[in-house]
């Protein structure tokens, strides 16, 4: 997919990751509990809706933010892996 997600904290903290080919992408240090402003882009896709605001909880991998991108109708989807 190669698609290029930007991740920013409530203190504008940025991370950056680029998906797979299979969509699958991950960011290190990410605080339990806070919440997070993603947004995709790419070269070959244009998304209606290319920012999400998601909270990450706390799971099995601890400060590591481990998810799948999806794209579906010009909008990206982030699915629990």
């Amino acid at each position: 997919m190669n698609v290029r997600l930007t991740l920013t904290d409530s203190s504008g903290q940025t991370k950056t990751a680029t998906t797979s080919a299979f969509g699958y992408y991950h960011f290190e240090d990410v605080t339990a509990g806070a919440t997070y402003i993603i947004s995709a882009a790419a070269k070959r896709f244009v998304f209606s809706q290319p920012v999400q605001v998601l909270k990450h909880q706390r799971g099995n991998n601890g400060s590591k933010f481990h998810r799948r991108f999806k794209i579906e109708r010009e909008r990206f989807l982030i699915g629990i892996q």
